[in-house]
Parts: structure tokens; sequence; C-alpha cells
């Protein structure tokens, strides 16, 4: 639900496009960080229950490196909506900004303090139990694909039905 909240944002306001753009990277990159950052925070976690979410991230394969490419791609593939002379200096500047306020290792103390606020420790555990197994590596290994092709669909289903979008947000926001 929020990805079409995002694309009929996007969506409505296209004169804005690069602006909003900018925006949606966030958003997506974002969601949810910043509410349970500041929740998570105030929660008291043991250790051992940290350490079990931090497990879990490594285990489903969220490496350094993976969480780089999985933000850059989404910055590359929204970037597509810019203006191809425009498209490596903006692509430069988002990553940039990621850089700055979403680091690699920000991002991973917050998703472990996410983890943690859900899960419980022996929950955690099972988890790491089930991305060890053989379907659990599966669904690891095919998480970065599933997320583009949802992108694309997206995308796809703005171009296709943009019209009727903006007819059902249009008639929302009469009084």
């Amino acid at each position: 639900m929020h990805r079409f909240c995002i694309l009929a944002i996007r969506f409505k306001y296209n004169f804005m496009k690069i602006k909003l753009t900018f925006v949606t990277v966030i958003g997506l990159l974002l969601l949810g960080t910043t509410n349970v950052k500041a929740q998570a925070d105030i929660s008291n976690f043991t250790p051992s229950h940290l350490a079990a979410a931090q497990k879990l991230i490594a285990t489903t394969g969220m490496t350094d490196a993976r969480f780089t490419a999985m933000r850059d791609n989404t910055i590359k593939t929204v970037s597509k909506s810019v203006p191809e002379k425009n498209r490596e200096k903006f692509i430069a500047a988002m990553i940039a900004f990621m850089n700055k306020y979403l680091p690699v290792d920000g991002f991973k103390d917050v998703t472990a303090k996410m983890y943690a606020k859900i899960f419980t420790e022996a929950e955690l555990n099972q988890l790491i139990d089930f991305y060890n197994s053989p379907i659990g590596k599966k669904i690891t290994s095919s998480t970065p694909e599933l997320m583009q092709n949802m992108m694309l669909m997206d995308h796809q289903i703005l171009v296709n039905h943009g019209d009727e979008l903006q007819s059902i947000i249009n008639d929302s926001v009469k009084e």
C-alpha cells in the first residue's frame, strides 16, 4: 500500500519530477526507519538480544556491499525519471546524500534495534535458523530481484493507468 501512496504523490505532482524523485528515493530507503529509530533508541535491549538481531541481519546477507548496491540500484532506477543530461549528476548527488545521512553502519544499527523491538531473542534465533535453511537462502538470494521487479511493476502501473490514478486522486481531494 505504501508503494502506491508514494507513487500517487509522485504522479500527482509530476511537474516537480526531480524534487519528488529525490523524496521518493529517500522514502524508499528510509521508509519506517525515522520513527522506528526514535522508538528503538529508547528501548533497553540485552546485549545478547541485539547480537541476535545483528546476526539475523548478517545471516540474511545484508552486508555493507549488498546494502550499498541495493541503495545505488534504487537511486539508479528512480533516476530514470530525471532528464538524461542530468542523470549522472543526480545519481552522484543522491549517493553522496545517502552516505552522509544513512551510512551503512547507521542503517545496520537502526535495523538491528527494529528487529529487537519486534522479535524476542528466541524468535530472532528461530529466524536465523530459517534463513540458514535452503529455502531461507533462496529467499535471501531472490529478494533483490523481487524488489527490482516490484519497482518496475509500480512504474508500469503508473505508465498504463496514470490517468485513472490522477482522476482518483483529484476526486478524493475535492471538497
